[in-house]
């Protein structure tokens, strides 16, 4: 069973009231804890690794490594891209590109420097009807040869990617004695995947809770066209047990993608990464631990569900 966000913050506080240390606020550990989760997934991705063969230059990560591919499998997205004039754009939480198809074929990666030899090749030059498919890499997007693209029957790209982590988010609420009490029943938020193209004032309206609770609501905002986020002006109350929706409003050439509410930000990390990430995260506090709490706090959660 893997820890929620909520496991994560009663074993600091039952570690930081074990060794006497000063209280820690939810604000303060999850600042660090996402600081640290940011900082573990850029080792996997290779940013710290050391230099390859003593040669200089880039770092060499281990990106490609399978037992790094699979720590990072929480992060594996595939997704579906609409062309525009011969161009794509990627998802904002793009980080890293492991595939690039159309229609099922490979999109070829060429360098800026090889699109006037690839468009002059008389042995695979870029071509819909021979499934020939080639790509320059920009910061945010993929220019696409041929430039006939889209035509009917290629009209997307298939991309397979990693993803940026969330920041994980312990939601609360208020008790009447103005204590801050975990609440897994309010939206926290609304991951944006992919901007969508076209948008000028759309909104966002969030499916009613449970009888009794308070209707979340939130804007959109949108630079360019794109929606880049989504604010959450009330996360509401009610929602637990329940699978939120959302409805955007608004035209737009084309549609955005965006995640399922979230009802609370829970860690997306396989359990023994958490364990890594929470583990750094006390280092940083200097609260002292020993490997055999983890182990402890994971059978009672497991044994009692809390």
């Amino acid at each position: 069973m893997t820890w929620s966000v909520n496991d994560i913050y009663n074993l600091i506080l039952f570690l930081t009231k074990k060794n006497q240390s000063t209280s820690i606020s939810s604000k303060e550990l999850f600042y660090a804890w996402n600081s640290e989760q940011n900082a573990y997934f850029q080792d996997l991705l290779g940013r710290w690794q050391s230099r390859s063969n003593g040669k200089s230059g880039a770092n060499t990560g281990l990106i490609l490594n399978e037992t790094i591919l699979t720590k990072l499998t929480p992060f594996t997205v595939p997704l579906s891209i609409n062309i525009t004039a011969h161009k794509v754009t990627k998802p904002i939480n793009f980080v890293y590109e492991l595939g690039l198809r159309i229609n099922g074929y490979a999109v070829n990666k060429i360098h800026h420097n090889q699109i006037f030899a690839v468009n002059k090749s008389v042995i695979d030059p870029p071509s819909v009807s021979a499934n020939k498919f080639y790509a320059v890499e920009y910061e945010d997007y993929y220019d696409l040869l041929p430039t006939t693209l889209p035509v009917s029957g290629a009209t997307a790209v298939d991309l397979d990617y990693i993803s940026l982590p969330q920041d994980i988010v312990w939601a609360y609420t208020f008790d009447s004695d103005d204590r801050q009490v975990y609440s897994p029943s309010s939206i926290t938020g609304v991951n944006v995947i992919y901007g969508g193209v076209g948008y000028t004032t759309p909104t966002i309206a969030f499916s009613a809770p449970a009888a009794g609770g308070v209707q979340a609501t939130g804007t959109l905002t949108v630079v360019g066209g794109v929606i880049t986020k989504v604010v959450m002006t009330n996360i509401g109350q009610g929602y637990a047990g329940l699978t939120p929706t959302f409805t955007i409003t608004g035209s737009s050439t084309t549609p955005a993608n965006l995640s399922s509410p979230i009802v609370s930000v829970q860690p997306q990390w396989l359990q023994s990464d958490i364990i890594e990430i929470t583990k750094r995260t006390l280092t940083s506090f200097g609260v002292s631990y020993k490997d055999n709490d983890f182990e402890n706090f994971g059978k009672t959660t497991q044994a009692t569900g809390n």
